[in-house]
């Protein structure tokens, strides 16, 4: 007796639309055997027809086995992307000629960020991003201390399909401090 023939079924490829996550479906695949009118035929592992997917690759297998307990696998895989890249929105006010200006702070040659001043005002996915700057590659810029100059910081938001996009702000730190000196009496 020969092992049971089992249909394959195609690599499935689909795209999120609106979410991070779709609704996959296919028909189980038909089986036949030389001996054995209707094999057994059962998934072993990987997701159900019609459940909804997450952004990932899912590999499905399905075994089927006949009444002498011959019986041969097929896998397929199914991908799921998400085609759509981040939504970010830098903080309003600055272009490279007209620059958010701030001086140092006083007795520094920096200037400390106040809260999320220079933090996008609106980042979102349809998944889960991570948001990242350029100036110490960290997701707020609240706090830090920015050092005298005029420079641009891009925002970047990735999401888990690997999608990009960015924004960039300006910034111009002026030390406006004279400096001071201690007269010491001999």
């Amino acid at each position: 007796d020969d092992v049971p023939a089992i249909e394959q079924i195609s690599n499935i490829s689909v795209q999120t639309s609106g979410s991070c996550s779709v609704v996959v479906s296919w028909t189980a695949p038909l089986v036949t055997d030389n001996c054995d009118a209707t094999p057994d035929i059962e998934k072993i592992s990987g997701p159900n027809s019609g459940q909804s997917l997450a952004v990932g690759t899912y590999t499905v297998k399905y075994r089927a086995t006949d009444n002498d307990q011959n019986s041969t696998e097929m896998t397929f895989n199914i991908t799921v992307t998400d085609p759509n890249p981040p939504v970010i929105t830098c903080a309003a006010g600055s272009t490279a000629l007209n620059p958010f200006e701030r001086n140092t702070s006083a007795g520094v040659c920096f200037y400390t960020v106040n809260g999320t001043e220079f933090n996008p005002t609106l980042v979102s996915d349809d998944c889960s991003y991570a948001l990242t700057n350029n100036f110490d590659n960290t997701n707020t810029l609240a706090g830090k201390q920015l050092p005298v100059g005029e420079y641009p910081i891009v925002w970047t938001a990735r999401d888990l399909s690997g999608n990009i996009s960015s924004c960039t702000i300006y910034v111009e730190i002026t030390d406006n401090q004279n400096p001071t000196f201690n007269v010491y009496d001999e």
